[in-house]
């Protein structure tokens, strides 16, 4: 669950749930996971997508303005190939090798 209004994103899988509190994330507008359990998370008010890792540690800014994102807005991961999908509100939707 995402909630903008409160900066704060509450990630639950299977046995445990994490809050993140404003931090390294401004503002989450959407969060993925993929099968190696790293969390990206979505922060619409730097315009950049984050990686987590399972214990909700920072790894990296994966993808960031610098690198194509303009009004991200949704996103979700294809496990199958390793790409990543951003939807913009431009109308368009950036394709990303993340394996």
């Amino acid at each position: 669950m995402v909630d903008a209004r409160c900066g704060r994103a509450t990630l639950t899988h299977a046995d445990a749930s994490w809050t993140t509190d404003r931090g390294q994330v401004d503002c989450p507008v959407d969060v993925a996971v993929d099968r190696d359990g790293f969390f990206y998370v979505l922060d619409g008010q730097n315009c950049c997508i984050q990686l987590l890792d399972a214990e909700l540690r920072h790894v990296c800014d994966l993808l960031d303005s610098c690198r194509g994102l303009k009004e991200p807005r949704k996103m979700c991961i294809d496990g199958r190939n390793g790409r990543l999908y951003v939807a913009e509100d431009t109308g368009s939707v950036l394709v990303f090798n993340v394996v």
